[in-house]
């Protein structure tokens, strides 16, 4: 007998596009003020489907044009899609529209998986550079490192240039990322202004890769560190005064028709900020579980730098010769997995045996 567990097989991408023609039917049909929804109410119309695409979301069945064309399904203005023929003429989106409580807890729910993929996507590019980056400083490094061994110098100072590679490599790694500008130059133990070891281009394209991260966080210095309390407006939702005490949010600018398009990064956390702005305002919120997903989103929006650090902490980098081992390892974990709740007998304990 066969001790193996093969799970049956089933249609994912045949799943998807149905899901993705009724996501954009159900939109269309409450955009366009349908007089009877499917189910009676926005909870039976959207809930079930709005589930299914957070489930597809988290197990990654869905690609890039699956999630421009969910996007559009949110804000069409915002998010144009050549794909999505039926919501080009619309003029909002399911953001837009008078739903359930528990229906925007289901769709903050989703924003809160698509901000994983975008911090997820931030990881790959820190792990890209960094890859980059460490083989051309240790090939710098090796280079100064002959060269002060062919150099004839004398012993004062060729201790001060092999300073470097005397230290461990912890002490070698802060040495060099903790460079400073000619501005704000520091002096050593020694008295003498510390230089950093590595090469100014690799100092420029670590600068400009720092910028750009920071840039794509939409993290601004602030203005004005002098005001110690907080001024509230009197027509202020709770939102805004809750984000007012324990983040810096910027406020929203009041002439934003007349800003140039914006797109990517900056128009997905600009539409999650208003969204959740007017769903504080437009109603009084009943549900404690709405209260706490809007918060954690909206914190999330200004939280950007803290989310990489945690999420740098919990990244393992995997070799191209190990993905092979990596994929079997979670494929007899998931065997294990399922036979927790199994009442075990000889063929289930020989199919735990083999996956351990």
């Amino acid at each position: 007998m066969e001790t193996t567990l093969k799970p049956p097989k089933f249609n994912f991408v045949r799943l998807k596009s149905s899901l993705m023609e009724c996501l954009t039917d159900a939109t269309y049909r409450a955009v366009t003020n349908c007089r009877d929804l499917i189910g009676g109410d926005t909870f039976y119309h959207f809930q079930p489907l709005l589930k299914l695409f957070n489930k597809l979301l988290i197990i990654g069945s869905l690609n890039d044009d699956d999630l421009r064309h969910f996007l559009a399904l949110l804000d069409p203005v915002t998010f144009s899609c050549k794909q999505n023929t039926v919501m080009s003429n619309c003029h909002k989106g399911l953001m837009q529209l008078q739903l359930d409580e528990a229906v925007k807890c289901q769709l903050c729910c989703v924003l809160n998986h698509l901000c994983d993929v975008e911090l997820r996507h931030r990881i790959e590019s820190i792990v890209a550079f960094a890859e980059g980056f460490v083989g051309e400083a240790q090939r710098d490094q090796l280079r100064r490192y002959i060269d002060v061994k062919q150099s004839d110098m004398g012993p004062a100072e060729a201790a001060r240039k092999t300073k470097e590679f005397r230290c461990p490599p912890k002490d070698q790694m802060l040495r060099w990322l903790g460079y400073y500008d000619k501005d704000n130059a520091v002096m050593d133990e020694e008295g003498e202004i510390e230089e950093c070891p590595m090469s100014e281009h690799l100092q420029n394209n670590l600068r400009l890769f720092h910028e750009t991260l920071v840039k794509k966080l939409s993290n601004k210095p602030a203005e004005n560190q002098e005001s110690a309390g907080f001024t509230f407006v009197d027509d202020e939702n709770w939102v805004d005064k809750l984000a007012t005490i324990l983040v810096r949010v910027p406020q929203m600018p009041l002439n934003s028709n007349k800003e140039k398009q914006i797109t990517g990064t900056i128009a997905f956390r600009k539409m999650i900020i208003s969204s959740l702005a007017r769903w504080a305002r437009e109603s009084f919120i009943e549900s404690t579980e709405l209260v706490r997903s809007l918060f954690a989103l909206l914190l999330r929006q200004y939280n950007g730098v803290s989310e990489i650090i945690d999420g740098l902490g919990n990244t393992y980098v995997i070799h191209d010769r190990n993905t092979k081992d990596v994929e079997t390892f979670f494929v007899y974990l998931s065997h294990v997995r399922t036979l927790l709740s199994v009442q075990f007998e000889w063929v289930e304990e020989e199919i735990v045996k083999k996956c351990l």
